[in-house]
């Protein structure tokens, strides 16, 4: 995988995440077309960059524990 298109699933990712709309690991791995393998690595790779990733068994959907336009800053990818 290109680091361009690994960059831009994070950034799929973490749009998801914001919006907390996630859905299960399964779920979003399909919608992402990735294996479910994948997206906890991405989740680790988010983590390791300081991003507060949790997930919420009621909504089904993993989110962040703060304040979600301090991730997006913190997270800022340049190509």
């Amino acid at each position: 995988m290109t680091i361009a298109k690994h960059i831009n699933l994070l950034e799929r990712l973490d749009d998801l995440i914001r919006k907390k709309a996630t859905g299960t690991p399964d779920d979003l791995a399909k919608r992402l077309n990735v294996s479910t393998r994948t997206i906890y690595n991405y989740l680790h790779d988010l983590r390791s960059m300081g991003a507060p990733v949790a997930y919420d068994y009621r909504l089904q959907s993993y989110y962040y524990k703060v304040d979600s336009s301090i991730i997006k800053e913190r997270m800022k990818f340049s190509y």
